[in-house]
């Protein structure tokens, strides 16, 4: 069921994440049947586990344990207390990559995908190897972040600068976000954008994990 809720609110951002969320209200047709009714015989019940829950925790303990961009938004949500954190998802739209209360790999293959719920231009695809996020679950413009590897330590800058202009450009329909920041950790770039008081405290626990790290953009969306 989880699993269903994180596909539901990652395939809303391949719609249109600078627009508010709707709810399809369309009607579907049901119909029935009239069927005969046939003589059944009680079988035994089911010895089957249910193994969903096991494989779940085991992909998620797997991805804690990784490095790279999951690895550094790990750190980053680990250091929230639990009075700070709030409903999040992170991962795209694959369920493969989805995981609930903790951030998910991003494939970087989708750049449609990623200049949409990032503002990274489609271009600077190539210059980066790595990606993963952490969203809110129930409003992406209440939260979203991105952490990307950068290839070439030498367009850091560069992509920072673009994703910092992406997202300022974007036409929020509703539900607009507050603010936007950008840092530098070594060879990778953490982008978020959301409400004032949500991106304020992800940006206190970048630099409380990560001493070393660099604010180079922080900018009002209007």
């Amino acid at each position: 069921m989880r699993r269903l809720a994180l596909l539901t609110v990652m395939t809303v951002s391949v719609v249109a994440l600078s627009a508010c969320g709707k709810k399809d209200n369309s009607n579907t047709t049901t119909t029935t049947e009239h069927t005969t009714p046939v003589e059944t015989t009680t079988e035994a019940p089911s010895t089957v586990e249910d193994t969903t829950t096991e494989t779940e925790t085991n992909k998620d303990a797997q991805q804690s344990d990784a490095e790279g961009a999951v690895g550094l938004l790990d750190s980053i949500w680990s250091a929230y207390s639990e009075d700070d954190k709030f409903p999040a998802a992170g991962g795209d739209y694959n369920e493969e990559n989805m995981r609930d209360d903790a951030p998910g790999k991003y494939g970087i293959e989708d750049t449609g995908m990623l200049n949409n719920t990032f503002g990274m231009p489609e271009e600077d695809a190539a210059l980066i190897d790595d990606a993963a996020s952490l969203v809110h679950m129930m409003n992406l413009n209440s939260f979203t972040a991105g952490a990307f590897h950068v290839i070439d330590k030498d367009n850091v800058a560069s992509i920072a600068e673009h994703l910092k202009d992406g997202v300022l450009a974007k036409q929020w329909m509703c539900g607009f976000p507050d603010v936007l920041v950008v840092y530098q950790v070594d060879d990778y770039v953490i982008s978020a954008y959301g409400h004032t008081d949500f991106i304020d405290t992800f940006a206190s626990k970048i630099v409380e994990v990560y001493p070393d790290a660099v604010e180079l953009y922080k900018a009002n969306i209007e």
